[in-house]
C-alpha cells in the first residue's frame, strides 16, 4: 500500500486514489494544505495498484522526439484570454472538433481550483490562463479512462506529476484517442495560502469577489498581472509593470508556498511522457527574428510520433515558427529542467500562516529593502558568471532537509 514517510516524495497526483479497487485512500491535509493519501488499512486489499501507478515511484524518464515551435494563435480573442500565445487552444480546438472532451484546470464558484472537463468551444476558457494553484484532481482520471472506453479523443493538461500519474493510470497508454499536454511547471502552490488570500481579496469589497486572473495582459505581454474582479464592477490590480507588491504574487515567485515535492521535483527533463509540453516564449523576437509575436507567443515541444501528424493543424490554426529547442530552453524554459531553490524561511512562513493576517504576513516577508535589492545584483551577477545554477542546486539540497 502507499504510505508517505516524506513529503517530497509524494506530488499529489491523486493516481493511488483513483486506482484503489476497495477506495479506501483519501486525502488528508497538513498544515501547510497539501493533501497526501492516506490508507484505511483494515478495508485494503493488498493489491499494489497504488504503488503501480505512483509517479514519483515509477519515474522513468522517457525518450521522446522533439520538435520546437513557437507559435501565436490565429484567432486574437483567444490571445488575449490566454496566458501566452494561446498555445493550448489550438489542441483542444482539435480535440473538440473530433467531438473530443478536452480536461484541465479551472475555478469553481468559491475560486477553489479543479480539473474538470468541457465539450464545447464556448466552455474552453474555463481551462485558458494560467492558475497558480494545485488543482484537485477529484475523478477526472477515471472520466478520462471512461471517455477513452467510448471512443472518443481526450486531451488531459496539468503539470507533469498529474500527466505522469495519468499515464500510469491507464497504463502507459500507446492510444490515438489521447493527447498528454504538460508545461514548464513553476512549482504547484499551496490551495490553503490561495484560500487566505482571496478570503482577503473578499474583505477588500462587500460587493463579493467575481473572478480572478493571474495573466492579465493589459499592461503588455510582458508584465505579470494580477486582476481580482468585483460585482459591482471594480478591481484590484497588482502588477510588476508598476513594482506593485502583493502577498500572492511574492509568496509564489519568491517560491514560498510551492509543495515540498516541487524543490526536488523529479520530472524536470526535455524528455516527457506527455505528446506535448507548452511554456512561455518570452524571447520570442529573439527565437523567430521577427515582431510578429508580441501579443503573446508560446513555445510549444512536439514529443511523439502519435502528434507528429497535427503539425498541419498547428499550422493552421496558428503563426508557426520552427525553433532551436536549446535556444528555446535556455531562453525561457528552465523550469523544464531545473527545481525551484526553496525560500529560506519557508517553514516560519508556514508557523504564520494560520496566526498572522494577510497584511501582517505580507510586511514580514515580502517588504522591499535593501538586502532584496542586493540579493537580486548578486544573483544577476552569478548568472553572467554561470556560477548560478551550480550554487542553487547545492543550496537547495540543504534546505531540502528542513522541509
Amino acid at each position: 500500500m502507499i504510505q508517505i514517510t516524506e513529503k517530497r516524495e509524494c506530488c499529489g497526483c491523486e493516481a493511488c486514489i483513483q486506482s484503489c479497487l476497495q477506495k479506501c485512500i483519501s486525502l488528508v491535509y497538513d498544515q501547510e494544505g497539501f493533501g497526501y493519501p492516506m490508507v484505511q488499512t483494515q478495508q485494503c486489499i493488498k493489491c499494489g495498484l497504488c504503488e503501480k501507478v505512483c509517479p514519483i515511484l515509477n519515474y522513468k524518464e522517457p525518450n521522446s522526439v522533439q520538435q520546437c515551435f513557437v507559435v501565436q494563435n490565429l484567432n486574437p480573442e483567444v490571445v488575449k484570454e490566454s496566458a501566452s500565445g494561446g498555445g493550448f487552444s489550438i489542441f483542444a480546438d482539435y480535440v473538440l472538433s473530433k467531438n473530443g472532451v478536452v480536461f484541465g484546470a479551472a475555478f469553481t464558484e468559491d475560486l477553489s481550483v479543479e480539473h474538470t472537463y468541457v465539450e464545447k468551444k464556448e466552455e474552453l476558457y474555463k481551462l485558458r490562463c494560467s492558475k497558480y494553484v494545485q488543482s484537485r484532481i477529484g475523478n477526472s482520471l477515471a472520466k478520462v479512462k471512461e471517455f477513452l472506453n467510448e471512443g472518443r479523443m481526450v486531451c488531459f493538461a496539468g503539470t507533469p506529476c498529474q500527466v505522469y500519474g495519468l499515464w500510469l493510470y491507464l497504463r502507459k497508454p500507446n492510444n490515438p484517442n489521447l493527447l498528454l499536454v504538460d508545461f514548464a511547471c513553476h512549482g504547484v502552490p499551496s490551495p490553503k495560502v490561495w484560500r487566505k488570500y482571496v478570503d482577503w481579496l473578499g474583505k477588500k469589497n462587500t460587493s463579493g469577489l467575481f473572478s480572478y486572473q493571474f495573466r492579465d495582459k493589459r499592461f503588455g505581454y510582458q508584465y505579470t498581472t494580477f486582476i481580482a474582479k468585483y460585482n459591482d464592477g471594480k478591481e484590484y490590480v497588482i502588477s510588476d509593470s508598476r513594482n506593485d507588491r502583493d502577498f500572492m504574487k511574492d509568496s509564489f515567485f519568491r517560491d514560498v508556498i510551492s509543495r515540498p515535492s516541487c524543490y526536488d521535483c523529479r520530472f524536470k527533463s526535455i524528455n516527457r511522457v506527455s505528446d506535448v509540453t507548452l511554456f512561455d516564449c518570452w524571447h520570442n523576437k529573439e527565437l523567430t527574428e521577427s515582431d510578429d509575436f508580441d501579443e503573446g507567443a508560446t513555445t510549444i515541444i512536439l514529443h511523439t510520433e502519435r502528434v507528429a501528424h497535427l503539425l498541419g493543424e498547428i499550422q493552421k490554426r496558428s503563426k508557426t515558427v520552427q525553433v532551436d529547442i536549446n535556444k528555446a530552453v535556455k531562453f525561457d524554459g528552465v523550469c523544464l529542467v531545473y527545481s525551484k531553490l526553496p525560500f529560506a524561511r519557508r517553514k516560519e512562513y508556514f508557523e504564520d500562516l494560520d496566526r498572522m493576517d494577510v497584511d501582517s504576513l505580507n510586511e514580514k516577508y515580502f517588504v522591499s529593502s535593501g538586502e532584496n535589492h542586493a540579493k537580486e545584483f548578486i544573483k544577476a551577477l552569478l548568472k553572467r558568471l554561470g556560477l548560478f545554477d551550480k550554487i542553487r542546486n547545492q543550496i537547495a539540497k540543504r534546505r531540502m532537509k528542513r522541509i
